[in-house]
């Protein structure tokens, strides 16, 4: 008895935690529908990458290409919620949208702006919090 309960109290934890979350994970900007359409890749060296995390966060920042990171000076957080049975999240005027299982299209107001595929593999994103340096405490700034 005392399993079942806390089999279903842990069931209930992983649910709200984001495990039935389609936008979790990490999601890369592949490109954009130009006005007539067409899909143009994203090309430079900044694409634009997102992270969704439990329970209702979501991290956005510039993904650069060479070393195949995100810039820890070019990152922001904010809040999301889902809609349509968890088809349909908005971030701030953003609105994004599940296509499939690995690709993500968002918009901004009634234009789409961009396209984004999961990513797979280690994170991608610097940690939300990074320690201070002991040597910068230890000079008394």
């Amino acid at each position: 008895m005392r399993f079942a309960v806390a089999a279903m109290c842990l069931g209930t934890v992983s649910v709200l935690a984001g495990g039935c979350n389609k936008f979790a994970g990490e999601w890369l900007e592949e490109g954009r529908l130009d006005r007539n359409g067409q899909m143009v890749r994203t090309e430079g060296p900044r694409r634009m990458a997102l992270k969704f995390e439990p329970i209702a966060t979501v991290r956005t920042g510039a993904y650069v290409d060479g070393p195949g990171v995100v810039d820890d000076q070019v990152t922001s957080a904010d809040t999301y919620f889902t809609m349509q049975h968890g088809n349909i999240a908005q971030f701030g005027a953003t609105i994004a949208k599940i296509e499939g299982r690995d690709r993500l299209k968002t918009w901004v107001g009634a234009e789409e702006s961009r396209q984004f595929v999961r990513i797979k593999g280690p994170s991608v994103f610097p940690p939300p919090v990074v320690a201070p340096s002991l040597e910068s405490a230890a000079r008394g700034g």
